[in-house]
């Protein structure tokens, strides 16, 4: 839970705060579909504005990152800067992503979300998931498959039905209803599907990765703080992710179609209701998710916030964590994740905002303390 009191630090520093997005080039144009409108950047002002701190909307591009970090750096000579980084993509998609952590980290800038090496691990499945069983932490059995030639043995082996699934995506980039499959046959025509599609390449140099479809109650949690310090390790109360209920059982798993709201392939529940909504989770359940929850996050070195996703294997009961989204997105809109999260529990969107930016003023100014005393030591 936030102990939103508690922001000295912010209030005591009151940094300017330059909110780097995401922006891409499409025909000669910039676009940031997820961020760039009216109601992110009313959303974001009115948050700053409670906040009491100056802020600039910054487009970010793959290509001009330095020369942004350079503006920031002669920013910080004149007074506290900080970069709220909502980059969250995938460089070689075009959007940008880890390069724009990795310049803040080399020039020694103050920033929110994720280190390059959680963002890193993050952006591959399966990296995660070899982190997650080494950790102690349950999650679907999983297997690479070859890019060509017959698929033999990995029904049997993991038990079916099984998903199909880029080893590397964001957003369900990726994943259909025809991603769940139950013959070796099926795993088969679903990789090649997705390798002759338009970001085949891409899966291709990444790999594909099948997983045990779990049928069950889908859960959903939002955790700051940094995995090598483990007290500081918090957490939004757990959520439940309702699926509606005119879609099958079978179906109850995120899609690209439906969770974009884009439908070109897959039909829209029922009545117009939403594919899903979150709900709270009873009392009996909430500790066990939350600590399930911040040990899946230190597994795959969280840094930062992130979102976790798990699912309750309705035939063995255990929880199995699905992913860990690094820098997932903030707002505090409910018809976002992270909103509706932020509604049922009754904390307001710039609480949010004023905790994730004094963890990261404190951890600052303490990886700073630890930097001078060890050029002094030395």
């Amino acid at each position: 839970m936030l102990d939103s009191g508690n922001n000295r630090l912010l209030h005591d520093i009151r940094p300017m705060v330059w909110a780097f997005m995401p922006y891409s080039l499409e025909d000669g144009h910039l676009t940031a579909e997820t961020y760039d409108n009216h109601q992110t950047k009313t959303e974001l002002a009115a948050a700053f504005e409670e906040l009491g701190l100056a802020w600039v909307w910054q487009p970010v591009l793959l290509g001009h990152i330095e020369g942004l970090v350079e503006q920031v750096r002669d920013s910080l000579k004149h007074r506290p800067t900080v970069v709220f980084n909502f980059c969250d993509g995938v460089d070689h998609w075009g959007t940008p992503g880890i390069s724009v952590v990795q310049a803040l980290e080399r020039n020694s800038i103050p920033f929110t979300g994720a280190a390059s090496r959680f963002y890193e691990i993050s952006t591959v499945k399966v990296r995660m998931k070899e982190l997650f069983l080494r950790a102690g932490v349950d999650t679907a059995p999983y297997a690479m498959i070859p890019n060509s030639g017959a698929v033999k043995g990995v029904c049997e082996k993991l038990g079916s039905p099984l998903l199909v699934k880029p080893n590397v995506s964001a957003g369900s980039e990726g994943i259909s209803l025809k991603s769940k499959v139950s013959t070796n046959a099926e795993v088969e025509a679903r990789r090649d599907e997705l390798l002759r599609g338009h970001d085949g390449p891409l899966y291709s140099k990444e790999g594909i990765f099948v997983e045990r479809f779990l049928d069950g109650e889908e859960y959903t949690v939002f955790v700051g703080g940094h995995w090598d310090r483990p007290q500081s390790v918090w957490n939004l109360p757990p959520a439940r992710r309702a699926f509606a209920d005119s879609i099958p059982e079978g179906e109850r798993f995120l899609t690209f179609d439906r969770y974009w709201g884009y439908y070109k392939e897959e039909t829209p529940p029922a009545g117009g209701e939403p594919f899903y909504r979150y709900e709270t989770v009873p009392a009996h359940e909430e500790a066990q998710l939350a600590d399930f929850a911040r040990r899946a996050y230190c597994a795959v070195e969280g840094s930062g916030y992130g979102r976790v996703d798990i699912r309750r294997d309705r035939a063995s009961g255990r929880l199995c964590c699905l992913e860990v989204n690094a820098n997932c997105g903030l707002s505090g809109n409910d018809q976002t994740s992270t909103g509706s999260m932020l509604q049922l529990c009754g904390i307001k969107f710039p609480q949010l905002l004023a905790k994730i930016l004094n963890h990261m003023l404190e951890r600052h100014l303490e990886l700073s303390r630890t930097a001078s005393d060890d050029r002094y030591d030395a």
